[in-house]
């Protein structure tokens, strides 16, 4: 089932993660056929070192043209190139995926094609991190596995749902602060899971709420006394909670059936919030030979 997959990533000046991500593919799945197909929305990118995965590379779109039509607000850009990348596809499953997550899970593309075809999902997705309180659904364009046999490739659509620009919705009271923003903006994902939700599964995203930081001390203590529809720290699906740190409190971390399983570091988001970007950064790479190095006699079994 290992050839039976492409992977579709589109990328925007982040090309030294879109190889590092390739290459740690290729690491935790040593023996997967599985191809690559990259969009490139930068202004072109060098991809020598990755010649033995055989990229196929397409031009993206051109922000510069597009600006005014508000591409950027939702996301767009990003979810017509991905539209476009699954149209090349001709695998039966299709793996979405940012450049900077990095899944880290020993021979995880059997393992997840295996369970997907055994138990009938269509759609194995990552959920937003619960400190992204804004977001009105858990299904992401951060990660997602689709099985063509369930999901017609031909409907699946990452643009936001047409409820972001829905101007009928009720605005929240602005006494409510940033609670005004509590689970009412759609990107990508948003669309396929309206469609498609009853046949998708998640990761289980692992929260460190002490290390939030978007939810101040007065707000955690008005989270245990007002209603759950008005908590920044209540998540409508599954999360662990955990103590930590190093580059787990740096980044967003994702479990899948009880075991450790990705990495994301999420460097737009985080850089939005004052997180340490360049930190990252420079922690990631030793993170991945690290956990590499702990699953090394496995990958490296006959």
């Amino acid at each position: 089932m290992n050839q039976d997959l492409t992977f579709v990533m589109s990328f925007f000046r982040d090309t030294g993660h879109m190889v590092r991500n390739v290459k740690t593919v290729r690491a935790f799945n040593p023996n997967s056929d599985h191809k690559w197909i990259l969009i490139d929305n930068s202004s072109g990118a060098d991809l020598s070192t990755l010649e033995n995965e055989k990229p196929i590379v397409y031009k993206g779109a051109d922000e510069k043209y597009l600006n005014a039509f508000f591409l950027k607000k939702a996301s767009l850009a990003n979810a017509t190139a991905l539209n476009f990348g699954i149209t090349k596809s001709n695998t039966r499953f299709i793996c979405v995926m940012d450049p900077d997550f990095f899944v880290v899970y020993p021979n995880w593309i059997e393992a997840v094609l295996g369970y997907m075809d055994s138990a009938g999902v269509g759609i194995l997705s990552a959920p937003y991190h619960p400190i992204w309180y804004e977001k009105a659904h858990r299904a992401t364009g951060h990660f997602m596995v689709i099985d063509t046999d369930i999901i017609p490739a031909s409907m699946v659509n990452f643009a936001p749902s047409e409820k972001q620009y829905d101007s009928r919705r009720r605005v929240p009271p602005h006494w409510l602060g940033k609670r005004r923003k509590l689970r009412r903006a759609y990107d990508c994902g948003s669309q396929i899971e309206e469609l498609f939700g009853s046949n998708m599964e998640y990761l289980v995203p692992i929260y460190d709420k002490k290390l939030n930081p978007r939810v101040g001390k007065l707000d955690s203590v008005l989270d245990l006394i007002l209603p759950r529809e008005l908590r920044l720290t209540y998540t409508e699906y599954p999360s662990m909670s955990a103590n930590l740190s190093g580059i787990l409190a740096l980044v967003e971390n994702y479990f899948w059936h009880g075991c450790p399983f990705a990495l994301h570091l999420r460097r737009y988001g985080q850089g939005l919030i004052g997180g340490n970007v360049n930190q990252m950064d420079i922690d990631i790479e030793k993170a991945l030979e690290q956990v590499y190095m702990g699953y090394k006699n496995i990958l490296e079994a006959k």
